[in-house]
């Protein structure tokens, strides 16, 4: 596996999942057209797209919930900090 330094977001990673899933989808297209593809090129094909889709899927769960854990942890915080403005 290689590094990013730009350290992206499950959500831009869910994005490009998706992306590379368009072009896999498009692929598979092409290649069923192609009466002399390889016969098990498509299937090959097919695991590929199946497995970005699941990629993507576990990627948006992952923005979601972080998003979740920020905006709870800013509720948190805001709490406290009226409690002891108060205090």
């Amino acid at each position: 596996m290689g590094t990013n330094l730009n350290q992206p977001t499950c959500q831009t990673l869910a994005e490009r999942a998706g992306e590379l899933s368009q072009a896999t989808n498009q692929l598979i297209a092409d290649i069923e057209s192609d009466v002399n593809a390889p016969p098990g090129a498509a299937f090959h094909a097919m695991e590929a797209y199946v497995a970005l889709g699941n990629a993507m899927l576990s990627l948006e769960a992952a923005a979601r919930e972080l998003a979740v854990r920020h905006y709870s942890l800013m509720a948190v915080e805001s709490s406290q900090e009226a409690i002891r403005g108060v205090a």
